[in-house]
């Protein structure tokens, strides 16, 4: 991890253990993808309120990588859904190079017409992602892990 986020309660690496352990959660997560990524870091919310407007803070405040296809472990992915739409963002967890089908995330809604939830949390790669859930040509970039919420007290994990 290429950064060191000043007074985040969570850094990546426990971000990541703590997106992990969301993973496989049914429910309770609908169209709160910017809650969720924010929430793995230790916040209540992310401050903003969507994630297309967390990426534009982030574009601004010149901090995001617009196009770039190879996030770090811990960063935020973003995607545009649509005109009208909240946009969507996910937790990178790992990468293995900067293939899609070698870049995992959590996310939320990902699979929930297939397995049947609303507001599942998944551990996916990209390109599962990007296969009817988010167009791979709305793909936004990566930002680093910053969230304006409030931090949540200590040990609170969902």
């Amino acid at each position: 991890m290429a950064w060191a986020l000043v007074g985040a309660p969570r850094g990546p690496v426990e971000a990541i253990n703590a997106a992990l352990a969301m993973a496989g959660t049914r429910s309770g997560w609908h169209r709160l993808c910017d809650r969720l990524v924010c929430r793995a870091y230790g916040y209540a919310n992310s401050g903003y309120p969507s994630a297309i407007a967390h990426w534009t803070a982030m574009a601004q405040a010149g901090l995001a990588h617009p196009g770039d296809r190879c996030p770090p472990p811990g960063a935020f992915v973003f995607w545009d859904t649509g005109a009208g739409e909240p946009g969507h963002v996910a937790l990178v967890i790992s990468r293995a190079g900067c293939n899609p089908n070698r870049i995992t995330a959590v996310s939320n809604d990902v699979l929930d017409t297939t397995v049947g939830n609303r507001g599942g949390v998944y551990h996916v790669t990209l390109a599962r992602l990007e296969s009817g859930f988010v167009q791979p040509s709305r793909y936004l970039g990566w930002s680093p892990p910053v969230c304006a919420g409030l931090a949540l007290p200590t040990g609170t994990f969902r």
